[in-house]
């Protein structure tokens, strides 16, 4: 007969196995791919650009940027303006 603790204690068992293997599996994750993820695990999947500070390129930009605003709730935008080298 199986005891209270005894499922008690199964349980716990269980929780401290998969969280082990949750830990694991991440830690593999990030060192196979060295941090540069792929699209469909990176935490930025989407990073509107313009090519130039044309004052009709930077408005496309930003109609782009709302209506990707409307789908998705973590958007970052950055109106850096860096070039690339």
């Amino acid at each position: 007969m199986i005891t209270r603790l005894a499922i008690e204690n199964f349980r716990g068992l269980q929780e401290i196995v998969l969280e082990d293997l949750r830990r694991n599996t991440i830690m593999r994750t990030i060192e196979h791919y060295a941090g540069t993820f792929p699209l469909w695990l990176a935490p930025e999947q989407v990073r509107v650009l313009t090519i130039g500070d044309d004052e009709a390129l930077v408005s496309y930009a930003k109609g782009i940027v709302r209506e990707l605003r409307a789908i998705s709730d973590p958007l970052a935008a950055s109106r850096s303006s860096a070039s690339f080298q």
